[in-house]
């Protein structure tokens, strides 16, 4: 499939989504799997889309080998400061209404890792 490049706007979490949930269809990925790829995916572009970098249009790359499928979400910027991913952690303060994107990432996804190319890499691995 294809990488998908969007405008960086709020309707890119849906249609990022949409993507990878449509390139996951007929693969070997159980119902779990897919579900906490589509939410990673869509987490990580939300991201992109209020944090990211030069303003740009986001880029999804997908790359499967075997039993993982690492998805690059490329937005220009410097992703998160990588000592941020080693152990992410939620908000002190319950109410808070952001700082736990990198926690929900950190659970869902097998590896979170600051991409080279701008962004973020998430990594997954089947699960039995």
């Amino acid at each position: 499939m294809a990488d998908l490049v969007i405008p960086r706007q709020p309707d890119a979490v849906s249609q990022a989504c949409d993507w990878i949930e449509a390139s996951m269809q007929g693969g070997d990925w159980s119902a779990a799997d897919v579900s906490r790829v589509v939410l990673s995916v869509g987490e990580c572009v939300s991201n992109a889309v209020e944090h990211g970098g030069t303003g740009g249009p986001i880029r999804l790359v997908r790359l499967q080998a075997g039993g993982e499928l690492t998805v690059r979400v490329l937005d220009g910027g410097d992703g998160p400061p990588p000592a941020s991913l080693e152990s992410p952690r939620l908000p002190a303060d319950v109410f808070a209404t952001e700082g736990r994107g990198l926690f929900i990432l950190s659970r869902l996804a097998d590896a979170v890792s600051v991409d080279p190319g701008g962004g973020v890499r998430l990594t997954f691995r089947r699960r039995p």
